[in-house]
Order: C-alpha cells, then structure tokens, then sequence
C-alpha cells in the first residue's frame, strides 16, 4: 500500500494539493492518503469520526469512513475510488471540520496521460460546495429511505393522507386514514388441518407458516411454539374424604371438610356397584369422574417410583437433586430405596424459557374421548365391547358418535399376568386357646384386607376368588383346635364341627443352632430312588466307604470296608495287611528268672523240640537282677542284639552297661519247650 501524508494548520487555509502517487484503475485499497493537523504550529486537538469524500471524474461521490490517532486523520481508497480512469478530488473531514484536500489521477494503465487540457485544479471552496450537495442530498435520501407508514379509521366517510415530520434529523411518516367498506360476500370455511408442531427456542415467536402446496380449501399450517416458563407446582392428586354411600355424600356436600375441586371417593362392599367410584366436588354438586373398581387380583411384586431433578440434561451421578428444577426424572421400579446413578431415570424437560403469549386461535371443533374394551389386543371391529376387559381403547377427535372401527382407538392392556404364589413361612401359631385374636394377628400382615369387615371374623372367598368376610368367629365352631400348627397349614372343618388341619406344609430344615419344623416329606425328583433324606430337608446320596488298606513293617493302614473273602476263605482270619490267612494259634512263653548280660556278652536260648514258628514277642527290662522292679517293656536299648535260629535264639549286649531283662517268646501251639540259657 502506497502512503501519502499531507500536512495542514488550522489556523491557515486549506490549500488543495497535487497527490504525488499515481492511481490505477481496477485496484482496491492501493493507496492510503492521510493528513497530520496543526493547530497554529502544535499538534491539534480532533474528535468526531473521519470521513472521506472522493469526487470521481463521472461526477459520482463515494464517501469513505477513516481513522483518527492524535491528530492525524487518514483514509484508505476501496475498489470504487479506482472504478473510474480521469482526475478526481478527495476531501478529508474531521466531524465538521475540513482538515486535508487534493486531487489524483486515475491511469488505465501506466501509458495514460493526464487528459486535462486547461489544468485546472478545482478550488477548496468548489470540492466542499460539491460535497455539501452530496451530503444534502444524502440526508434527503435518508429521509425518504426511513419514511414510516400507519393507517387509522377515518372519522368521516372521506379517505385522507397526512405527512408529518418529526426529529432531528427529519424522520418523514404518512398517516392513512381509511374509510371502512362494505362487507364483503361470506367466504367458504376452509378444512383447516395442523401439520407439525415443533417446539422453539425460548424467547423466540410463535410461529405459524401455511404449508407450501396445500390447496385453500384444505389448507394446512405448521406451528412452531417457542418453550414458556415453568408453571407453579399444582396439587398433588389424593382422596380427601371417603363416603360409605353416594347418597351419604350428596347429604354431606355443604361440609366444610371438602372444598370445591377436592376428590372423595365411595367405600362400601365389593357387592356395591358405587363401590370405589371417584367423584368431585363442583360449585353446585358432584360430579363423577371414574369408576377404580374391578377384580381383585393376587398380589404382585410391589413397585416404586422414584423422583429426582436436575438444572439441566444429567450427564453424571451428581448432577441430580430432590428439589424441583428445569429437568425430572422419573424411575419406576423394583428399588426400595432411591437409585442415586442418573441412568436409572427417565428424563425430561419440564421447564423452558417463557414464551411470548400468541394469538388468539380460530374456534377449533368439538372434541369427544370414547371408550371401549376388549378382552385381548383387538385384531378385528368385533372384538370391542363396551363392558371393562383387559384391554382398553381410547378415541380423542372430532367424531360425535363412537367410532365402530377398531383401528380408530389407541389400546393398552390394563390388567397384568398372574403372579406366582410364594410359600409362607414363620413362626408356629399356637391355637390351644379360644382367643380367635391370635389368628387373626398372625396372618394379618399375609394377605389382603377386607374392606368393612368385623374384627376377629375369618375370611373367605367369594365365587369370583375374592377375599371376603365369612361372618364366623373361632366361637362359632364347637371347639378351637387345641394343638400347634405351622405357618402354611390350612385349616378344615371336621364332620363334628370341630377345626382341624388339613394338611402340613413342608417340613422345615434343621441347622447347626435351630430346630428343624415337622411337615412333609419333600418331594423326591427324578433319580432320587437310592438317596436318603436328610436333617437338611434335601435327598442325598449314601456314601459308600472304600475297602480298608492293609500295614505293613512301616506303614499304617487306613479305615474302610473288610475286603471280600473268595471261596474256601471261610476258616481264614483278617490279618492287620488286609488279607485272608490261615490261622495259627500260638502260646507266650517266658523266661521266669531275670537274664543278667554284661557288657560285650552274648547267650544263646535252646528251645527243646522246636525248629520253626518261634519268634521274640517283647522284652521286660528291670534296675537289678533279683527283685529288680520293672523300667520298662518292649524297648530294648539299641545295644541290644538278637537273631532267630531254627531252635532257639542268639543275644548279644554291646553295650558298656549290665542289662537285665526278661524275654518273652511266642511258641507254636503243638510245641511245649523248655528253654535253656548258656553263654
């Protein structure tokens, strides 16, 4: 970019100058031109915005905004101050003030000469009366370009038009003032239908845009309704009051108990068919709202619904709270307690920002909800009914009749499967007194309630399988059971009027601390023909122990069955290595006298007659040769020595001390000896 700076003093006239750079058509901010302002030789003081005015050689003006730093005050030319080949001039202002003039040239290209035969450059006074025009005739223009328009009723049968002009600058605005005409033939009512409804930013407006292409006899709008606030928390919905009959609830209508708006409901017998109808209280009377009653099923698996809120669409465990906010997330469940993970809800937006209120809408049609049921999810027209059922469907539309096809209601199953029976098990009920309380308090808490009935009665069932009132007391009967009964057990009457059991529930297990509970035997399955039962209350296998292990000279043998003995064993003993032998009957036979062996000795024992089945059973070993009292038996010191021969025995002492002992031998049976000791 190509800087020209000229330089001017407030207090002397501006002088318009030749600008030394050269200009080529076609270029755009080529050139900056600025102008540094003295004021009677120091730097001026300037404020107000900088503007630049180009007068091109076709006459046309093109004003330029500028910058102002200190006091220098400069411009930069845009592609249009190019646009045109020939001389122009440039003023630059200040606010008001005139601070810097010249004039240029712009070349087609850098053959061009200057084409001004007189060369004459204007004056200051001709560039600012040139562009004193220019600015009045902008304003003049803006005038007409900001003009605003109004209409009002005339107040005579004659149409008007008034100008006025107002402001500083003059801000031009034409008032009609219009004549009301005649009424006009009635159109046609068009079938008008609501395409989508979206939901907008908040603060937004509402929107309503006629579908392109819909007919006008058939046209169809799309809506866009921005979020509103959040409403003020309305009342939860509850029972205020109860009532035994409808006609004890119309006599109690002036109580000051219940306030127009509040909900009562009829609570009398399942027979009564006002029984659990909700009514609600109006300005002059009630007036019905549903009827709650149906079968009563069997107790199901008890459900929870838990609510937390959040400032905004949860991402995390702790963005969630208790009290209410923009977002609510709703669980429904099995938890008993609240879940505190924010995936374990389902969320919504409950609050957004108000919305501007909208216009009021055309008178819409009449709307009507029917109803009607079917006994499963219906498939064809005559599957509805109008009497309750398991499945009911809901019409909401224009129809004044109900519709008699299927397809035109939304269905839904109300009524759930049947749950399973679980066993009940707890503490034993003792029945050998006639207080009809204690059966009562027992099972109180087991099953559902009557509605209206007598303390101490028992229930019954109905023909429908309802809990009911049997009107009979344990008084009634000629005699209360006089025994123990478990949890479980059911009762009967006997044929002489008395309670009895009808039969045991299973028996209950036995532990380590706790008694087990007579009752049945459980059942055995599939496979159990050859288990026992046990204390346990379950059918185990019988272990079968494996046969016995035999010893040896250094091993042990192990517990377990006696082997089986083969033919010809039946005269045969078990002997400790776990087989069948021969039996041999022996005889013990002992020294009488106590054996001296010095040190280094050796004796030889002779039994006469014998020459096999002999052997060393035990030794006795005592403190003195005579009279010596015993030390011990069959624990020979390891000094000791001795071999088996084919009549007798060889003993060897090889140790340094005296011992004194005692053999004791086993004989054969058939053999008698005498045993004879010599060194």
């Amino acid at each position: 970019m190509f800087e020209t700076w000229l330089k001017t003093d407030l207090q002397k006239p501006i002088r318009v100058e030749q600008l030394s750079g050269n200009l080529f058509s076609g270029d755009n901010e080529g050139n900056l031109i600025g102008v540094e302002v003295l004021d009677n030789g120091s730097a001026a003081t300037l404020s107000g915005d900088v503007n630049g005015y180009v007068i091109r050689a076709d006459g046309a003006t093109i004003i330029i905004s500028g910058t102002l730093s200190g006091n220098k005050a400069s411009i930069v030319l845009p592609t249009s101050a190019y646009a045109v080949v020939g001389q122009e001039s440039i003023v630059i202002k200040v606010g008001t003030v005139t601070v810097g003039a010249c004039v240029a040239y712009v070349y087609r290209s850098t053959t061009d000469t200057i084409v001004d035969p007189s060369q004459i450059i204007p004056s200051i006074e001709e560039l600012l009366a040139q562009i004193s025009a220019c600015e009045t005739a902008t304003a003049n223009a803006n005038k007409v370009a900001n003009m605003t328009v109004s209409a009002e009723a005339a107040t005579g049968s004659t149409p008007d038009a008034v100008l006025s002009e107002t402001g500083s600058p003059a801000h031009k605005h034409i008032t009609f003032k219009l004549v009301k005409g005649d009424m006009g033939d009635t159109g046609a009512v068009p079938n008008i239908s609501v395409g989508t409804v979206t939901t907008g930013a908040a603060g937004t407006n509402v929107s309503v845009t006629r579908r392109s292409g819909s007919p006008d006899t058939a046209p169809v709008f799309d809506f866009t309704i921005p979020k509103g606030d959040k409403g003020d928390t309305g009342d939860a919905f509850h029972i205020v009051k109860t009532y035994a009959s409808v006609s004890a609830m119309n006599a109690d209508y002036s109580g000051t108990d219940t306030h127009v708006g509040d909900y009562v409901m009829i609570v009398s017998t399942v027979e009564d068919p006002d029984n659990a109808k909700v009514y609600i209280k109006g300005s002059s009377a009630w007036s019905f709202v549903v009827d709650m009653s149906g079968a009563t099923g069997i107790q199901g698996q008890q459900a929870y619904v838990w609510i937390r809120y959040a400032s905004a669409e949860p991402t995390q465990d702790s963005d969630m709270k208790t009290t209410a906010d923009k977002w609510i997330g709703v669980y429904s469940g099995t938890a008993s307690t609240a879940p505190t993970t924010y995936s374990s809800y389902t969320w919504y937006e409950i609050k957004g920002a108000k919305g501007d209120t909208g216009n009021t809408g055309a008178t819409g049609a009449n709307a009507y909800v029917w109803i009607k049921y079917s006994a499963t999810q219906p498939t064809q027209d005559s599957d509805m009914r109008d009497t309750a059922d398991e499945w009911i469907g809901i019409y909401s539309g224009t129809a004044s009749s109900a519709p008699t096809t299927y397809t035109s209601y939304t269905w839904y199953k109300i009524k759930g499967e049947t749950g399973s029976v679980s066993n009940v098990y707890g503490t034993t009920i003792d029945m050998s007194s006639s207080d009809s309380t204690k059966v009562a308090t027992a099972i109180g808490n087991k099953a559902d309630k009557v509605t209206g009935a007598t303390s101490g009665n028992f229930a019954g069932l109905d023909s429908n399988g309802n809990l009911t009132d049997s009107g009979k007391k344990a008084s009634d009967f000629v005699s209360v059971y006089q025994g123990t009964l478990n949890y479980g057990c059911f009762m009967r009457v006997s044929s002489d009027g008395n309670l009895a059991p009808a039969f045991l529930g299973i028996m209950q297990a036995a532990t380590s601390s706790a008694d087990g509970m007579v009752g049945l035997v459980p059942k055995p399955s599939a496979g159990d023909q050859l288990k026992f039962l046990r204390g346990d209350a379950t059918w185990q296998t019988i272990p079968v122990p494996s046969t016995m292990t035999g010893a040896t000279s250094s091993t042990a043998g192990s517990a377990g069955l006696v082997p089986a003995p083969s033919a010809g064993d039946q005269s045969k003993v078990l002997t400790g290595a776990g087989t069948w032998s021969d039996f041999v009957s022996k005889k013990v036979m002992k020294v009488d006298s106590i054996l001296t062996i010095g040190s280094e000795v050796t004796i030889n024992m002779t039994m006469d007659g014998i020459t096999a089945g002999h052997e060393l059973w035990r030794w006795n070993f005592f403190d003195a040769a005579t009279n010596g009292n015993p030390i011990s038996e069959n624990a020979p010191p390891q000094s000791m020595e001795w071999t088996t021969s084919a009549g007798g025995f060889t003993i060897t002492n090889n140790g340094s001390d005296t011992v004194y002992c005692q053999p004791v031998f086993v004989l054969p049976d058939e053999f008698t000896a005498t045993a004879v000791v010599s060194e």
